[in-house]
């Protein structure tokens, strides 16, 4: 007997309804819940186009998608206009989205486990096979599975202090400006500060402080003016910025919380900072190799959640966007992402830039 691949689709109707009923419910999903978790075709499709039609910055509900679909001439494939009406009036309460989506997700890894497994034990089979490659393969495969619609997690920086104490164990008011002050006076008084749905581009050569200063303005706004800050570090970790936070905060050089020269005075001079910095709302993501779509994803859901003042990404090369004709296309592509993400947030945006060496 043939067996049914793990699949829920009371489930899959159920967060397609509420995304239909609530356009909060897709904020609460977009960014992990991707079109090839659903087991059934019409769904996948379905969801597809709400997708696009999120990134169009357009309205979603029966009327909106129905006109897509028919546009697209797939209205008849996905069931018509009565199996739109009919996820919508499936769903009993929207308030449960996010739990219907950890359904689907975990039954499209159960598929992707069943189907990597099928490929590993043919490359068992094949002993033309160095071992070796064999299990690397194995291992790739079973990783690619985990890695699929991981959830966005941000770490409060409350999260990061108390790891960061141990390894360091071991181991003027702002001015009254229409945006968020850049903690220098005279770019404040050139700038007005940072400006709602602006999108502002630091660039320099490698190596020059651009992460530093980045990390000292957002520590200027969430201290002083009590904004909350999201940043997107595809370059260092946690640990990392953790360790420059507390260095700069306290003025020591932050080598030395890194590699235990601290005398006790400076342990008690940066158990102090720490309580100054357990009170800015930094929230830090530093997950490598992002894509536009997934931090304006984690955006939005962190604006719905806790409210942010400002977007940070260190730095814009190594994101990815879809274009990939070019990297210089791809970089525009994503320039123009984090612009949008500015505007539709009303919200200012930072985006360190390498420059090449080339241009000495």
């Amino acid at each position: 007997m043939v067996k049914v691949p793990p699949q829920n689709l009371e489930a899959e109707k159920s967060v397609l309804g509420s995304i239909l009923l609530d356009k909060n419910a897709l904020i609460e999903v977009s960014g992990w819940l991707r079109p090839e978790h659903f087991y059934d075709e019409r769904h996948s499709l379905i969801y597809i186009n709400i997708l696009e039609l999120f990134e169009s910055g357009l309205p979603i509900d029966l009327v909106t998608v129905s006109d897509k679909l028919k546009r697209k001439k797939i209205l008849t494939k996905v069931g018509g206009r009565a199996y739109l009406t009919e996820l919508a009036s499936f769903v009993p309460t929207t308030a449960h989205a996010e739990e219907y989506a950890d359904i689907i997700k975990e039954t499209a890894t159960r598929r992707g486990l069943i189907s990597s497994a099928s490929e590993i034990t043919q490359l068992s089979f094949d002993e033309t096979q160095d071992i070796s490659q064999v299990i690397d393969k194995s291992e790739s495969l079973i990783f690619d599975v985990a890695q699929a619609g991981i959830k966005s997690h941000f770490f409060h920086i409350k999260e990061l202090l108390k790891d960061a104490y141990e390894r360091a164990s071991h181991a003027k008011e702002s001015d009254d400006y229409s945006g968020i002050s850049t903690g220098f006076r005279e770019l404040d008084v050139l700038l007005g500060g940072f400006q709602r749905s602006d999108l502002i581009i630091i660039a320099a050569r490698p190596s020059v402080g651009k992460t530093s200063l980045a990390l000292d303005m957002m520590r200027h706004a969430a201290l002083l003016e009590k904004k909350n800050i999201a940043f997107f570090s595809l370059e260092m970790s946690n640990m990392q910025i953790m360790d420059r936070l507390l260095g700069m905060q306290s003025g020591i050089p932050f080598w030395e919380i890194r590699t235990n020269k601290l005398t006790e005075e400076k342990v008690v001079k940066l158990a102090n900072t720490m309580g100054e910095l357990a009170d800015a709302n930094i929230f830090v993501d530093d997950t490598a190799g992002q894509h536009i779509n997934q931090v304006r994803t984690k955006s939005r859901r962190l604006a719905l959640e806790q409210g942010v003042d400002l977007v940070v990404v260190d730095y814009l090369q190594l994101m990815h966007g879809n274009t990939k004709e070019s990297r210089t296309l791809e970089v525009g592509e994503i320039s123009q992402g984090l612009k949008n993400l500015a505007k539709e947030l009303n919200i200012p945006v930072i985006a360190l830039s390498q420059l090449s060496r080339a241009i000495e």
